[in-house]
């Protein structure tokens, strides 16, 4: 169930007239930790900390379990910089990926420490983290717009909130005069402070007479890396003067072991400061932050007496410079802006962010997967645009989006996870968002050369296979969210991909992929995994080329092209199969092992129904509807022999994206019932309101998109404007856009256009059955009704002018 939390009693009107209003999904629903637990596999990879809807800002407590010393026992369960059972905090630090299955970021990391410090202070006291504290879950809160923690052996108390997309607030209570906060700019994910391998430099300056600290730290991780390092500057303040230095205590530089007391800045590979906050002296009971001398934690977790002090740490980012970092600050989170201030702001915004859909008729536990669910899925992309307007582009210049189509620049894409399920989550419910993220796409490419597979801040990774950004932008023109004019200015960046070896992004295997129709395996790796993804792409392309209207030759070649999966279809064994030069097939001998080197990131199962953009040709490999059904309702149902999520399963894998659209497949071969009941199979018993509860990585909100259009009874088919119906887990849905107007990140010129449709007050209706009924006996679609041999339901109808409504009776239990 989501954790219970206790407003302070300053606020506690402004709560009550909130949740006294509030229409929609509810943020006291959300719980952040769910996915932010499991093991092996099934590890979810969130990170646990306050952020705005695709905030860049991720202030996330990093933890450990300290079995190996000062390094994690199992590296792959802190991707997210949190893991739900873990007892020690390393640092909080401010950058982090969402749900990705690579470790990374984690830069600027910030801990309040107790106790004396000036003889610990040497090169084993930060690499062995001797900073670290114990914490309890039960002295633990959190929501998307708080999270607080008592720290055992800092004797801290530890509230952070974000302040705009950029901005952090950290409120640290302590008592006493030996109270210390840690800025350590080598502290990271990938190591970073455990070894010093990850940050390879950082530089900051204590500023007295504007009392500010401001730097960089270069992070050189898993992605990061690739780019060349992720250069992070930060701006920082304390809501109490540091002047004199016996506040700026100790200047740390790893790099030649110095120590320097009253330093006013470092620079090198491992560079922290340490400050000293002022003496304790306790606070007034008539303070306006205390009611009758105590104030309540955020997230009930305990109270503040009058005994005890409190400082407030305000610290921004950005991604163009020291400066602009403190513009960020300065606008952002501003000395007049008070934490709980900051608190209600952001969960005002995440009201109106979650509102926009309502659900009706599930159970406790439900609600709270639903709502926690849509909130992972708005924590990316990266809303990347500073104050100003101002970006980092990926041809290292600043830019300005006032020069842009868009009016927001987003990075941060998993695109080969994202395209399947989180990027028409955000069509669905953030169409503003949406529009941005892929324009922002034709805006890498204008910079760089090329539109990304995976980009990271400001550049390319390279990571993973295939070209899918293609399926994002034409599913975005297919539903009118950019124009035809608009999707054209992408069509020359996807025909070079496709037909030539690109310095960014590329494909890989071409030369033989156009001799053969097919990658060899003895070609390259992954063959099978890369003739599917590029026979998707290419039906992308031929798509594009259709409707912006070029070369007809284009058309027909790339269509063609998108039939390429037929030629490593072995049709004995009917598993897609590595093909060699020569034409030879090299089937697995044990079609369940995963990882092997023809399959990237899974086995021949995963891989065997995997042609989404021509199923009804895939049916007929098989010999009809009734062999693919048996073959496919085989894969649905031996899945449940695994049931834990550590290691792959070898059968229908929930916790990794190339079979997501499986369970949806039925469908096309007459019986949408199965489709119904395999897909809700998917949700009692793979998602649950536990740390361990998503699959697997939620890869940018993959797999939280997953779950939200299963239990509404839609499932997207990316690129033609259709959606595969099943019957949804609740008995009323309400999607109504109306509440974004008020959003600070919404751009109110979305819909000025009626060229730009968009769900204006989509209701869907569940008749019949009870919560457990999966079989739909009749629908209909704003009164019309809908064929059930072939149960899809098109975009058009879902965004008529007044409003659309689905009805969907289900057989009684």
């Amino acid at each position: 169930m989501a954790a219970s939390f206790t407003f302070p009693p300053t606020l506690v009107v402004f709560a009550a007239l909130a949740f006294a209003f509030a229409a929609g999904v509810s943020v006291d629903d959300v719980d952040p930790f769910i996915g932010a637990g499991g093991e092996g596999f099934g590890s979810g990879a969130l990170p646990v900390g306050p952020q705005r809807p695709f905030g860049c800002i991720r202030p996330v407590p990093d933890t450990s379990d300290w079995f190996f010393g000062s390094i994690p026992k199992i590296d792959w369960a802190h991707n997210g910089g949190y893991h739900r059972g873990d007892k020690h905090i390393l640092a909080f630090s401010c950058t982090h990926l969402v749900g990705a299955g690579v470790k990374d970021l984690g830069n600027i990391g910030i801990m309040p420490y107790t106790g004396d410090i000036s003889s610990k202070i040497s090169p084993a006291f930060f690499e062995k983290v001797e900073y670290k504290s114990k914490f309890s879950q039960k002295k633990e809160g959190a929501k998307p717009h708080f999270y607080s923690v008592i720290l055992d052996d800092a004797k801290t108390t530890v509230e952070m909130t974000t302040a705009g997309n950029f901005a952090a607030l950290f409120r640290f209570t302590y008592s006493g005069s030996s109270t210390y906060t840690i800025v350590d700019l080598a502290h990271a994910l990938s190591l970073g402070s455990l070894s010093g391998d990850s940050v390879t430099n950082g530089t900051f300056e204590w500023n007295e007479a504007r009392q500010e600290m401001t730097g960089f730290a270069l992070n050189h991780g898993s992605l990061s890396g690739r780019i060349g390092g992720a250069k992070t500057y930060f701006s920082l303040t304390f809501d109490t003067s540091m002047a004199g230095s016996d506040k700026v205590v100790l200047t740390h530089t790893r790099t030649d072991d110095t120590v320097v007391e009253g330093g006013s800045g470092g620079s090198g590979k491992s560079t922290a400061g340490v400050f000293k906050l002022p003496t304790c002296t306790p606070t007034s009971s008539t303070s306006s932050t205390h009611v009758n001398g105590r104030r309540q934690i955020w997230g009930g977790i305990g109270e503040v007496g009058d005994d005890e002090c409190e400082v407030v740490v305000r610290i921004a980012l950005s991604f163009v410079s020291d400066t602009q970092a403190s513009t960020n600050r300065e606008v952002q989170a501003p000395p007049s802006l008070t934490f709980d201030t900051a608190v209600n702001e952001s969960y005002t915004e995440w009201k109106r962010a979650l509102e926009v859909v309502d659900v009706k008729g599930g159970n406790g536990d439900d609600n709270v997967k639903f709502a926690t669910a849509m909130y992972h899925a708005m924590l990316a992309p990266t809303n990347f645009t500073e104050v100003g307007g101002v970006y980092m582009g990926f041809d290292e210049k600043v830019h300005n989006v006032k020069d842009e189509i868009g009016s927001a620049y987003y990075t941060d894409m998993s695109i080969w996870d994202i395209h399947r399920t989180q990027a028409a989550f955000l069509t669905f419910v953030r169409p503003d968002v949406s529009r941005d993220v892929v324009l922002s796409l034709l805006s890498m490419a204008k910079a760089g050369g090329d539109i990304p597979r995976w980009p990271l801040l400001n550049g390319y990774t390279g990571c993973m296979i295939g070209t899918h950004a293609f399926l994002m932008i034409l599913d975005a023109a297919v539903k009118e969210g950019i124009s035809v004019d608009e999707a054209s200015l992408f069509y020359p960046y996807m025909r070079a991909s496709a037909t030539s070896n690109r310095p960014h992004a590329g494909r890989g295997c071409l030369p033989a992929y156009f001799q053969y129709g097919y990658c060899p395996n003895d070609v390259d790796s992954g063959s099978v995994s890369r003739t599917l993804a590029f026979a998707y792409d290419d039906w992308a392309i031929s798509k594009m080329a259709e409707m912006c209207g070029e070369d007809e030759g284009d058309v027909q070649m790339f269509q063609n092209r998108s039939k390429n999966y037929k030629n490593i279809f072995e049709t004995k064994k009917k598993f897609f199969c590595g093909r060699s030069s020569s034409g030879d097939f090299h089937c697995p001998l044990i079609p369940e092992l995963a990882f092997t080197k023809d399959y990237t990131e899974g086995n021949a199962w995963h891989y065997r129904f995997f042609v989404p953009q021509d199923v009804p040709g895939l049916i007929t490999m098989f010999g009809g509807n009734d062999a693919f059904v048996k073959e496919l309702e085989e894969f649905m149902q031996r899945s449940n022999d695994f049931p834990s999520n550590f290691l792959p399963n070898p059968y229908y894998w929930a916790g990794n994206e190339e079979d997501l659209l499986s369970p949806f497949e039925f469908s096309y071969a007459g019986r949408p019932d199965l489709s119904s009941k395999y897909a809700r199979e998917q949700v009692e018993k793979r998602y649950s309101t536990k740390g361990s509860g998503i699959p697997g990585n939620d890869d940018y909100g993959t797999m939280s998109a997953w779950l939200f259009w299963a239990s509404i009874g839609l499932y997207p088919e990316m690129g033609t404007g259709r959606f595969f119906l099943v019957a949804p887990l609740f008995d009323r849905v309400e999607v109504n856009l109306s509440s974004l107007s008020s959003l600070p990140s919404f751009s109110s010129s979305f819909f000025h256009a009626s060229s730009l449709p968009h769900i204006e007050d989509l209701v869907i209706i569940k008749e019949g059955g009870g919560r457990e009924s999966t079989t739909i006996v009749s629908a209909s679609i704003n009164g019309t009704p809908i064929d059930l041999s072939n149960a899809f339901v098109e975009w058009k109808d879902l965004v008529v002018e007044g409003g659309a409504t689905l009805k969907i009776t289900t057989a009684s239990d």
